[in-house]
């Protein structure tokens, strides 16, 4: 039987980890990418680099790397993710900069250096960005929401490229999961209302929502159940939806002037 290879960028991270996990175990060979490399992990079928997909160095190395092994890809499933929370006005461009090289060049990146592995009605790329670049943005969440807004649209955009190619682009919109990622917004957040001049008393009002999440019991395992899902599917969706917020659902639902009444009347 012809091997399967699948590259996975954040492969490490919370979601990562699950979703490398449930392929191996359903018969795939995996390129795991991260930041750092796991020594535990003793699997034949798992391939581990080192990868900074913000570091064109190193991903022109993955591709050297990758085509030791095969010349063809069968999915490309973009996880690489940082989360920063900070006020537009408050926060640091730099910061900002940051989010948006990692979120969406990261992806940009290793998509463009790995399309000679793609192949046409054969391969596909699975890009996870966010269920809040499907919304109205909140106030104190336009760094992360700008980044996955870009990703967003860059999806749409590549989808209808490849589309002329018989490559496949599949969307995520995913909604909280209990991963680091998630313990690192609490942080995020206590660090915002501790340093801000002009949003403390709204930040504060606003944690019950961050508390809200924090609550959520969303397993990884089921965020990797869904890719696997996708993975195998002959005709995929071209969007997903998974654990969306149905509070954020509604409030975005209602016309902006009214979302912005709502944000100022009861969060002042």
């Amino acid at each position: 039987m012809e091997k399967k290879y699948v590259l996975v960028t954040g492969a490490y991270g919370g979601l990562g980890r699950a979703v490398v996990n449930s392929l191996l175990d359903n018969g795939f060979t995996v390129f795991a990418t991260d930041l750092r490399i796991d020594d535990s992990i003793k699997n034949e079928s798992l391939i581990q680099i080192k990868v900074d997909v913000t570091n064109d160095e190193d991903i022109n190395n993955a591709y050297l790397e990758v085509s030791k092994y095969t010349d063809w890809l069968y999915a490309i499933i973009n996880l690489a993710g940082i989360f920063y929370l900070d006020s537009i006005v408050e926060g640091e461009e730099s910061k900002l900069r940051r989010i948006i090289e990692t979120n969406f060049f990261g992806t940009y990146k290793m998509n463009k250096t790995f399309m000679p592995f793609l192949k046409s009605k054969k391969s596909r790329i699975i890009n996870v960005t966010s269920e809040l670049a499907s919304y109205s943005p909140q106030p104190f969440m336009g760094y992360y929401t700008i980044s996955k807004g870009m990703l967003d649209i860059y999806t749409d955009v590549l989808r209808r490229e490849l589309n002329y190619l018989g490559i496949k682009v599949i969307k995520i919109h995913s909604g909280s999961f209990k991963t680091k990622l998630l313990a690192n917004a609490s942080d995020e957040y206590d660090r915002l209302i501790n340093k801000t001049e002009h949003y403390k008393n709204q930040l504060t009002k606003l944690k019950f929502m961050m508390d809200k999440e924090l609550k959520k019991d969303n397993n990884p395992n089921k965020f990797a159940k869904k890719i696997i899902r996708i993975v195998n599917k002959k005709n995929p969706k071209i969007r997903y939806n998974i654990n969306r917020s149905f509070s954020l659902r509604l409030l975005s639902a209602l016309p902006e002037k009214w979302q912005d009444m709502i944000y100022l009347i009861f969060i002042k």
